[in-house]
């Protein structure tokens, strides 16, 4: 058999019949074929040769193959028209066979590896296997070869058919039996989904019969109907023919199907509702409701949920989203602002550089539409939302990957969403801490990931336990997530439980079914393979389970939302009633009674502030003024600060004061300089305290007190340091300070950061590449305040040696292989799951360069997203997509740009950094050095590009066997006792 492949051939697979109808046969089912010839061998050999090292013979019904070599083969002459082909085998044989198929054309009379294809025989044991092969022709076909196996073997082939037909099916969803599950549930495919024809499913709602209403990331709607659960049967699929799709989020609620398009490829973005006007059950009029404008991508609008008093409908977005111009209500006063209180850095690889608050947000609505009321904002990207039985709303907020391992990263989590919540979403270095008064905390944090669809359990079929945990999907790492919330106080908090996982299962959307009281839950997105899954328990349900209500908890929710109600009821005497609670224990019930206040006239409670001696009261009426004020309240606040005993003060409210003092700075100056000098004195004498938060924001207001008191204690703490965070909480605020600073300091500061750098490259701190980027900005505007004469005494620390997170490619030219193409590898990916090489997997990720741009297992550059869990999410197919069409599937947070600049210059690549005076742009990811930095004022265009930074051609340096084994290397997430490396 001749080994080679060369591109230009598709196949598909190769099943136990019973398997191959199962999974192919609904997705076959609408595609015309017809028969063209056909082969059975009750006779004689029906036209079939041997050609070599084999011997053919037919005998009892079919026909019997004996290879006599390592290459046998037997052929025959046929003739069919050009275009899609399929051959269907039906055979019994030992083991698996790794089988080639060849044709010959009117145009081409001789075999060639451009012209075959190889797919694998699996047997049945003693039963009959059936494999369907497909080839493509671009003329008449005029003969076929069979090679059966490349070693000694037998096999009995009871015929062959062939058939013209379409493209050969798309590949099955993610098999369920590799889920891993809790006992008792259990998860069924429904549904593989084509993804020529129907896309990457990313949206999900049930319409009034029990039947889902999905959408493709890309394209259209379908409604489907679930097969009866417990009963044999087909799920029915129906295109709905209307002009709309593209949807992140879907609901069907007030006889409407309310639809919210994102990425506006067709259709802009925005929340859109379709009815059927005629009552023939087709959807037949679009309306749309609010166009939602923003920079292009997925951190868009999202879903959408039914108010509990079922009058209105609630919506979330994600911080490229615009708020509407027209909001009718507030209930966030419109107050906000950066709070920035020393210099921030961007983001490591210039994610959203100057993208302003509010940032994320969930807004009511009317069902028309019209109205809009903000209810609460300062998230990243939450995906969906969902309410509980108490009436009170969840959602499940994004984190920012590339800011692991530093103190500003904020981990996937759950949020409870209330009435004027600030979640401090800011972009780069500036996302305020949890501890920030002015915002309020996860119920959850779970960790990294891509948070996508969230609902209760309610209504579903399941152990009490789990018919009251809320579910929130993971897209990144294949995590279906049960939160069991407890009450705690006014609000809540979350134990999590991983419900289900597998590999890959990128989840993108899950909703419960009140008709058959079963789960459902859609992978895909990104073009990724999709597939439709049902969710049920199937063991006994112990009755009358409950969970006890706390009656305190109960009492405490309430009273924060009859503090709620008056972020909407603007009466001046109201101010005394949330007046009170500003002093509350429970930290919901301060935050509810401060944006009580500020949605007052300020001139009506302004002098109450300035006088309050309760300190609680005084503190957090203090920043509601910073917040509500005017520039000359400023020295006012800082004044009343000041008066409060520090001393009587627990960790928590002296750390809620230096916030307060902090806002009031960012928002209306700094003080008088004999003022500065006595606050620094003052705050100076408590540095450092017990507390790490305290200590961090003490070190934050000091330096911008400029006072060279923060450098000693701080230095000692960086030192000290616990956690790779505290070290570079310090680090990020002493860059900045510019008084007190000698020879020893100077070096002690820079050595520290000449560790955190080390430490990032040796990965024995997270974050890798990204963390370097963000250390090594530090030592830059640490730099630019030394004096340029004295910059030379410190040329032993800031020239030090470093070992690089980003290592370099291949140490020596490789010769070119070949240009391979998906159709080269496909064939073989089974061949990933055993017996490969983890030291050569790895050293083709370097040789490759995947190193230089991705983060795998803490190591690796910033250009390109973290591909530790590739696998969660990609099957092998998708991720040789990934890696030879690199351009298919552009990230927004990875895409390239085309900058043009008024001299006419082009220039084309990632943007690391923009800010008002220049664009840092990478140009080669391959060559790190490769950045340019362009002056804003020259700039006269920039488009996004569709092509990739990532170049096509990775791959060509390699061998078949080295790039298997750099894919069973990525599957593994760098575990070398991963199957892939048993034999």
């Amino acid at each position: 058999m001749q080994r080679k492949l060369i591109p230009a051939i598709i196949i598909l697979m190769s099943l136990p019949f019973s398997s191959f109808d199962r999974i192919v046969a609904a997705q076959e089912s609408n595609s015309p074929e017809k028969l063209v010839a056909s082969w059975s061998f009750e006779k004689d050999n029906n036209g079939w040769a041997a050609q070599n090292q084999c011997e053919i013979k037919a005998r009892d019904g079919s026909l019997h193959v004996k290879s006599t070599g390592r290459d046998p083969f037997s052929g025959t002459r046929v003739k069919a028209p050009a275009g899609w082909l399929k051959l269907t085998i039906k055979a019994k044989f030992r083991g698996t066979l790794n089988s080639q198929l060849f044709w010959t054309t009117e145009a081409e009379n001789d075999t060639s590896e451009s012209k075959s294809v190889r797919f694998k025989l699996l047997s049945r044991g003693k039963g009959w296997s059936v494999a369907n092969v497909h080839f493509n022709t671009k003329s008449p076909l005029t003969g076929l070869r069979f090679d059966p196996h490349s070693a000694p073997m037998e096999m009995q082939i009871e015929r062959f058919e062939l058939r013209a037909s379409g493209p050969p099916p798309e590949d099955p969803a993610t098999d369920p039996a590799g889920f891993k599950t809790l006992p008792g549930f259990k998860v069924e495919l429904l549904y593989s989904v084509p993804k020529r024809t129907q896309g990457s499913w990313v949206s999900m709602t049930v319409d009034p019969k029990g039947r889902l209403i999905v959408c493709d990331q890309y394209g259209g709607l379908y409604r489907v109907t679930p097969k009866p659960l417990g009963q044999a049967g087909a799920t029915n699929i129906e295109p709905l023919k209307i002009e709309i799709g593209e949807a992140q989020g879907l609901l069907y609620e007030f006889n409407s199907l309310y639809v919210m398009v994102n990425r506006g490829g067709k259709f802009k973005t925005g929340l859109y509702r379709i009815k059927d006007t005629d009552g023939d059950d087709q959807f037949d009029k679009v309306e749309k409701l609010q166009e939602l404008a923003g920079p292009a991508g997925e951190h868009g609008p999202h879903g959408i949920v039914k108010s509990p008093d079922g009058k209105s409908l609630y919506v979330i977005a994600g911080n490229n989203t615009y708020l509407p111009e027209d909001i009718k209500t507030y209930l966030l006063p419109k107050t906000w602002a950066e709070d920035q209180l020393l210099p921030r850095a961007p983001c490591s690889n210039g994610h959203n550089t100057g993208r302003m608050a509010p940032g994320g947000f969930v807004c009511r609505i009317d069902p028309d539409g019209k109205n809009w009321d903000l209810i609460a904002a300062g998230f990243r990207n939450p995906y969906d939302l969902a309410f509980n039985r108490d009436g009170e709303l969840f959602t499940y907020d994004a984190d920012m990957e590339m800011d692991v391992g530093t103190p500003w990263y904020r981990p996937t989590r759950v949020c409870h969403v209330v009435s004027g919540g600030e979640f401090g979403w800011r972009y780069g270095t500036g996302k305020w801490p949890a501890y920030s008064p002015d915002s309020l905390p996860a119920v959850a944090n779970i960790g990294q990931g891509s948070p996508t669809g969230v609902t209760f359990g309610y209504g579903t079929n399941f152990p009490h336990r789990y018919a009251d945990a809320l579910y929130v999907c993971d897209w990144t790492y294949g995590r279906l997530y049960a939160v069991h919330l407890e009450e705690a106080g006014a609000s809540y908090t979350g134990k999590l439980e991983e419900f289900i996982t597998g590999t890959p299962m990128p989840l993108t959307d899950i909703v419960v079914n009140p008709h058959d009281k079963a789960m459902y839950f859609t992978i895909g997105g990104r073009r990724t393979q999709s597939g439709l899954y049902r969710v049920t328990f199937n063991r006994k349900i112990s009755a009358n389970a409950t969970t006890a209500k706390s009656k305190e908890a109960a009492k405490l929710r309430q009273l924060r939302r009859s503090l709620e109600v008056q972020h909407s009821f603007l009466q001046p005497r109201a101010v005394n009633m949330p007046w009170h609670y500003l002093s509350h224990e429970d930290r919901h019930i301060r935050y509810a009674a401060r944006i009580a206040v500020e949605h007052v006239n300020v001139d009506v409670w302004r002098e109450k502030a300035l006088k309050e001696t309760q300190p609680d009261r005084a503190i957090q009426s203090l920043l509601a003024l910073a917040r509500s004020g005017v520039e000359s309240d400023g020295p006012k606040i800082i004044a009343a600060l000041r008066r409060i005993s520090a001393k009587k003060l627990t960790a928590r409210q002296r750390t809620d004061l230096l916030r307060a003092v902090g806002v009031t700075f960012a928002r209306h100056g700094g003080p008088a300089d004999e003022v500065r000098k006595q606050f620094a004195s003052e705050l100076a004498s408590h540095f450092p305290a017990d507390d790490e938060a305290l200590n961090q924001e003490l070190c934050r207001v000091l330096v911008y007190l400029n006072s060279g008191a923060a450098l000693s204690p701080s230095l000692a703490r960086m030192a000290a340091a616990e956690t790779q965070e505290a070290l570079l909480g310090y680090a990020m605020s002493l860059r900045v300070a510019q008084t007190g600073w000698n020879p020893n300091l100077r070096r002690s500061y820079l050595g520290l950061l000449n560790k955190a750098e080390s430490a990032a490259g040796l990965g024995n701190y997270v974050g890798g590449g990204h963390l370097q980027i963000y250390v090594r900005r530090m030592r830059d505007d640490a730099v630019k305040l030394i004096d340029e004469n004295k910059r030379a005494d410190y040329d032993d620390v800031l020239k030090a040696k470093l070992v690089s997170a980003i290592p370099t490619g291949s140490p020596t030219p490789r010769k070119f292989i070949r240009n391979w193409k998906q159709e080269d590898i496909l064939p073989e990916l089974d061949r990933v799951g055993s017996g490969r090489s983890f030291a050569v997997g790895k050293q083709m990720f370097q040789i490759a360069s995947c190193v230089q741009c991705h983060r795998f297992n803490n190591i690796g550059g910033i250009l390109g997203p973290d591909i530790t869990a590739a696998s969660k999410r990609y099957s092998r197919a998708i991720m040789v997509r990934e890696i030879l069409d690199p351009s298919k599937q552009i990230s927004d947070q990875f895409r390239t740009h085309a900058i043009r600049t008024i001299e006419g210059k082009t220039y084309e690549g990632r943007v690391l950094d923009k800010n008002e005076k220049q664009l840092t742009v990478a140009l080669d990811p391959r060559s790190p050095q490769s950045v340019v930095e362009i002056p804003m004022d020259d700039v006269d265009e920039m488009v996004p590009s569709k092509v990739s930074l990532m170049p096509k051609d990775l791959l060509n340096t390699l061998s078949k066997e080295e790039i298997l084994d750099l894919l069973a290397y990525i599957e593994s997430a760098g575990n070398p006792e991963h199957p892939n490396f048993k034999e």
